[in-house]
């Protein structure tokens, strides 16, 4: 299962290791009390670690990723599960914004709802029974995820401790490290399987109040949970409402678009910057796999010394006018126009493109 996340996804992996460690961990103290038994829990993690490790090494540094030297940027701060962080989502708790300097990676607030459950837990677990629903160790295993939530929540929140948009503790680090957290550089997303077992736990408790007071605490929390995140919901559907437009293209209506990428072997973007206009780009790129032709390049989180040695070619080859003449060039506005034949030329929904030759002859014009 490690080795399985490794390949998925950096902070997959982070999550599925720090619960399969707390799981090794509870083995180790819990359950297997003779030195074999032990021993053979030293081996098996002795080996997952290694495997994981190596594909690690494999992807991260033989895969030739280029650091972004971003790490802590999009950390989580100490309040958000109970900061909505933007005015007007939240009905119950204020809103603070994040730090100027910092970007907000998730919406990690939890809704008061859920937050009344949580604060109730201790008391649900203090005064209640266990039920059939609430077997006696379910609690209490739950408690062996304390120490991957420990490390998910550190790593979530990075080495600059924020609280209500102010920077509370900064802890410098050097560039080595800093770079090699860079696969994490999103890190407040690691709080989510912390956030799950949380509320999973708390939910869980108030099933061990007798009936009357567990329907009555969960009834309260579903009532104040949708009553806080109205403006949320208001807001979602806001931000969705191009779904009911029945248009399949926005940025790109122009039958003529269809016909260019048809017409060419591969296509691109000039200068070679996927996000400066994603939604040009997003629509560009369908159309390319409607028609099976390759877009060379992509809008990825980190790039590699590979295809960053790539595109640069490409773009000077593009600056000195050596067009391969199968290609559509889409040009964002700050794009010089090379030296090009005028039939190639054309303006498709206000963006200027470099057709490709019906004849396909020559590398430049």
């Amino acid at each position: 299962m490690v080795v399985c996340a490794a390949l998925v996804h950096s902070y997959l992996l982070l999550m599925v290791a720090a619960i399969w460690g707390s799981a090794m961990l509870e083995r180790w103290i819990g359950l297997e009390k003779g030195w074999a038994g032990r021993r053979n829990l030293l081996l098996g993690a002795a080996g997952v670690a290694i495997a994981a490790a190596t594909c690690v090494f494999l992807l991260v540094d033989r895969g030739g990723l280029v650091p972004t030297h971003s790490f802590g940027q999009f950390g989580m701060p100490i309040d958000a599960p109970w900061n909505p962080a933007i005015g007007g989502l939240a009905r119950f708790l204020p809103a603070y914004a994040q730090a100027p300097d910092r970007q907000m990676e998730a919406f990690q607030y939890l809704g008061a709802g859920l937050l009344l459950l949580i604060a109730a837990m201790p008391f649900s677990l203090a005064t209640g029974r266990e039920t059939i629903a609430t077997n006696g160790s379910l609690h209490r295993r739950l408690c062996w995820l304390i120490p991957a939530g420990t490390v998910l929540t550190m790593l979530a929140i990075t080495h600059r401790m924020d609280y209500a948009g102010v920077t509370l503790v900064h802890i410098p680090l050097s560039a080595k490290m800093v770079a090699a957290l860079d696969p994490i550089r999103a890190s407040a997303r690691l709080f989510w399987p912390v956030a799950y077992g949380l509320v999973f736990a708390a939910i869980t408790a108030a099933y061990r109040l007798p009936p009357a007071r567990g329907q009555l605490l969960l009834a309260v929390a579903l009532a104040v949970q949708v009553l806080d995140l109205g403006g949320l919901a208001h807001f979602t559907r806001a931000t969705a409402s191009g779904a009911r437009d029945p248009s399949k293209w926005i940025r790109t209506r122009d039958p003529r678009w269809a016909m260019a990428i048809s017409a060419a072997h591969d296509v691109t973007i000039m200068p070679p910057n996927a996000v400066e206009q994603l939604d040009l780009f997003q629509e560009v790129a369908w159309r390319a796999v409607d028609a099976g032709h390759p877009i060379r390049l992509v809008y990825a989180s980190r790039s590699n010394e590979v295809t960053k040695a790539r595109l640069k070619r490409e773009q000077q080859a593009f600056d000195r006018g050596d067009l391969d003449p199968h290609r559509l060039y889409v040009l964002l506005p700050q794009a010089k126009l090379p030296k090009v034949s005028a039939d190639r030329v054309a303006m498709l929904d206000g963006v200027r493109v470099i057709l490709p030759r019906p004849d396909g002859r020559g590398k430049n014009d």
